[in-house]
């Protein structure tokens, strides 16, 4: 499924994303375009009606978890859950689930990400839990590359969608700053 784009920071002149350094090719996101950002993604869910009754909020260790955490204050869905897939520095091979105990009365999940890349990390998220295989399943993230290669049935909704030939900057996030 095609990702929809929630706002465009390209469109909006009185939406400042962030300071880029060309030289770096890096985009820098500061903590009060992060907010903005969530408040988006938050009206959003809202708007679909989702409730902490029948939705949980998800989210993969690290760079998903200040999202969560920020929409979870902001829509008061307070069902949380965690998933642990760190190939890259931790070898973990198979993620780790970590759902709360009423996740048989959940309808919705609400995956929430930083960034969706190739899509490798979510596709392995889907496939490998039969727990999640009947839930209403939603995408948010704060940024995702128009190539990025996830399952039909699923709804994605971006922030700001890159395009991985003209806008492939490293992304720097604000709780990755030391």
């Amino acid at each position: 499924m095609q990702s929809k784009c929630l706002i465009s920071y390209k469109d909006q002149n009185n939406y400042t994303l962030t300071d880029v350094n060309d030289g770096e090719d890096k985009l820098i996101l500061l903590w009060s375009s992060f907010d903005e950002m969530c408040r988006y993604i938050a009206n959003h869910i809202k708007n679909k009606n989702y409730t902490s009754y029948d939705s949980m909020l998800c989210s993969i260790i690290r760079g998903g978890l200040p999202i969560l955490t920020r929409i979870s204050h902001l829509t008061n869905i307070q069902n949380i859950g965690i998933i642990d897939y760190r190939t890259r520095d931790f070898n973990i091979n198979k993620p780790i689930y970590m759902f709360p105990n009423n996740i048989n009365d959940i309808k919705n999940m609400i995956i929430l990400e930083d960034i969706l890349d190739s899509g490798r990390t979510i596709n392995t998220i889907l496939q490998s839990n039969r727990k999640i295989k009947n839930k209403n399943i939603s995408i948010y993230t704060l940024f995702s590359f128009n190539d990025t290669e996830l399952p039909e049935n699923i709804e994605i909704f971006s922030c700001i969608e890159l395009d991985r030939e003209t806008e492939n900057y490293w992304i720097e996030f604000p709780w990755e700053r030391k």
